[in-house]
């Protein structure tokens, strides 16, 4: 992925490496062009409603902190966003979109931080010619799961591509379960695939083809900088997604203000069993989800302020996302009822992080160290 740079309010992109010209399959996968803070970024976006769309944060909003990283780098209020130079097109070709749509709200995380917040929902002023994706909410993300990604970055032969391009069978390395120097619980660690221009992306899960994950910004834990697309290729380079699992209550307001529905992905195959009932494993329950709590174990879903559990349930904060619980006898033990307050603690450590949004002049672009992966 390319650098953001921060100090000037540059964004760069990354692209997808050792890839191919995506399907006409991928329409959901749309093209995003905006203008943050006085510098052009383009960047890739799925549909998951008609007239919503996920992409990365850095391509819509500026940061409040010279450097993307994962020790106090914060994104500016969603309000600052330039709606009007936001646009969002249809189409393999970002040069000849098939169709575009301009963006009437920006929807983002209350919580500022960079890393586990790098995402926003964009609702458009009319519906895209497009069949959107399903999401991933309940089911868990394991690694080894394979994802397909797509967005129109650089590749190992060509600097910005006009035709969308997609890498198959990419595994997920790693879930993170506990905050680190350059990850935050629940993001998907990914190998060689995304560079600079495919910020905002896509990860879609070959099982279910549903959308897991948007493509945030890559790790490299020597401080020598490499311009791409060798930034982006090799067995150590290590990409960072958002999970969807914690976009839920975001996608929910989104959806609201658009008068639309999600579609959820399709439950595990083989799987019977509702919300509460006795459970072995996640693949017994429609959810994709089945915990243990006071009660044993049982299926659940993820919970939030826009999705409340059921009677006799709480929503309980547990690796960044809220999950429906039995409620504890000593209400001391419980989180927040009604709702949870989705909150992740900020990773600590120096280590850098690049953009992965790609500016349109790259002659600009100036490469700095710990920066977001566009």
């Amino acid at each position: 992925m390319i650098p953001l740079v921060l100090a000037s309010g540059a964004l760069p992109l990354p692209p997808i490496i050792g890839g191919e010209d995506s399907a006409p399959s991928r329409e959901a996968v749309v093209h995003v062009h905006a203008f943050v803070d006085g510098h052009a970024a383009n960047c890739a976006g799925t549909a998951v409603t008609p007239r919503t769309v996920i992409t990365a944060r850095h391509c819509i909003v500026g940061l409040g902190a010279p450097f993307a990283t994962c020790t106090g780098a914060t994104f500016r209020d969603a309000s600052t966003a330039d709606l009007p130079s936001i646009i969002v097109s249809t189409g393999a070709d970002s040069g000849s979109p098939s169709a575009e749509r301009a963006v009437v709200s920006v929807l983002a995380p209350d919580e500022p931080e960079v890393c586990g917040h790098d995402f926003v929902v964009l609702v458009l002023d009319l519906a895209l010619p497009v069949t959107p994706l399903p999401v991933r909410l309940d089911r868990r993300n394991t690694a080894g799961e394979l994802v397909t990604v797509a967005g129109w970055g650089w590749t190992d032969t060509t600097p910005l591509p006009d035709i969308r391009q997609e890498r198959m069978h990419v595994p997920i390395l790693e879930v993170a379960d506990a905050a680190k120097s350059w990850v935050v619980p629940d993001e998907l660690v990914f190998g060689e695939s995304i560079c600079d221009g495919d910020s905002g992306g896509p990860l879609l899960s070959e099982d279910s083809g549903a959308l897991i994950g948007v493509a945030s910004r890559n790790h490299h834990d020597d401080a020598q900088q490499v311009l791409p697309p060798g930034s982006c290729e090799g067995d150590s380079v290590r990409n960072v997604a958002e999970s969807t699992r914690v976009m839920l209550d975001v996608l929910l307001r989104a959806t609201a203000e658009a008068s639309e529905e999600l579609t959820p992905e399709a439950a595990p195959a083989g799987a019977t069993l509702e919300a509460g009932a006795a459970c072995a494993s996640d693949h017994d329950c429609l959810s994709g989800l089945c915990v243990d709590d006071v009660q044993g174990s049982r299926c659940s879903r993820l919970c939030s302020e826009e999705r409340p559990c059921g009677m006799g349930d709480q929503c309980t904060t547990a690796q960044s996302v809220g999950i429906c619980m039995s409620a504890p006898a000593d209400p001391a033990m419980s989180g927040a009822d009604g709702g949870c307050a989705l909150s992740r603690r900020p990773a600590t450590g120096q280590s850098a992080l690049r953009a992965l949004a790609v500016l349109a002049a790259l002659a600009l672009v100036r490469r700095r160290r710990a920066v977001l992966a566009g």
